[in-house]
């Protein structure tokens, strides 16, 4: 072998190489542009835990990630449009209201369930027993 081909074979073994990284390049370019044009980072982690190409580790991490921001199942009802209506009562009407609710509610246990609802306990018959 002499040295121009030996020359000519580094050559041609350097042009495979670039063109092996111009290639990839290109792979990594398309892969950028898909992901800038995905529509936000949720549709970026979407598209990776999607990707059944990438390792499942990477697929879990961006699944984790993407939770939060997922869409529910099942569609969110429309609000309902209320608007309440002061209610007009005179300062006497009100306090008489309250001085009524606090006689019916005198010496009665309440308790409040966890969702937050009062319930009013049975009066007792005032001799120790619950009966």
């Amino acid at each position: 072998m002499t040295v121009m081909d030996s020359v000519k074979a580094e050559l041609d073994e350097y042009r495979y190489v670039v063109q092996q990284q111009m290639k990839r390049i290109a792979e990594l370019e398309a892969e950028v542009e898909r992901l800038q044009a995905a529509g936000g980072a949720h549709s970026v982690l979407k598209n990776i835990y999607l990707d059944r190409e990438l390792p499942e580790s990477l697929r879990a991490k961006a699944a984790t990630a993407a939770l939060p921001h997922e869409t529910l199942l099942m569609p969110e009802r429309a609000p309902l449009e209320l608007q309440a209506e002061p209610e007009k009562v005179s300062l006497f009407d009100l306090a008489e209201r309250r001085r009524l609710k606090s006689l019916e509610l005198d010496g009665r246990d309440i308790k409040v369930e966890p969702n937050g609802y009062v319930i009013l306990l049975p009066q007792r018959n005032g001799d120790g027993q619950d009966d």
